[in-house]
């Protein structure tokens, strides 16, 4: 279950098998919007966390670099940064994501909308995805 707190707009999130934008949280329920301007409004407690799998991490822009490991390579103005995101097994999902920074071990996520929160707030850029 995700928690109302985890959630920013603009988060893509699963509702009944289809994948939604967040355009608007308020006591609980969440307003979103799919790609062909379907707008909805659900229950927090119905909505359920994008897997983190390949495809979805290809479609983020990552590279894969070996079987399980992805990478993300950006600059921004005089900052430089490298993401490296390692798929691992987990009870939960099928994969959760390791990710670390300049080889330092930063964060461990385990849906799509944790991994656009954390890209957010290291680079306050959004991420930028086409499922």
């Amino acid at each position: 279950m995700i928690k109302e707190q985890e959630l920013r707009v603009g988060n893509l999130l699963n509702y009944n098998n289809i994948a939604y934008k967040v355009v608007k949280i308020e006591n609980g329920f969440i307003g979103l919007d799919r790609e062909d301007d379907f707008e909805d409004y659900a229950d927090i407690k119905d909505i359920e966390p994008i897997e983190l799998t390949e495809n979805v991490l290809l479609k983020c822009g990552f590279t894969k670099k070996s079987e399980r490991v992805f990478k993300s390579k950006r600059s921004q103005s005089n900052l430089f940064y490298q993401l490296e995101l390692f798929l691992i097994d987990d009870i939960e999902f099928d994969y959760a994501v390791h990710i670390t920074y300049f080889t330092q071990p930063i964060a461990f996520v385990k849906g799509l909308h944790n991994l656009q929160n954390l890209i957010y707030s290291l680079t306050k850029k959004e991420l930028e995805i086409t499922l």
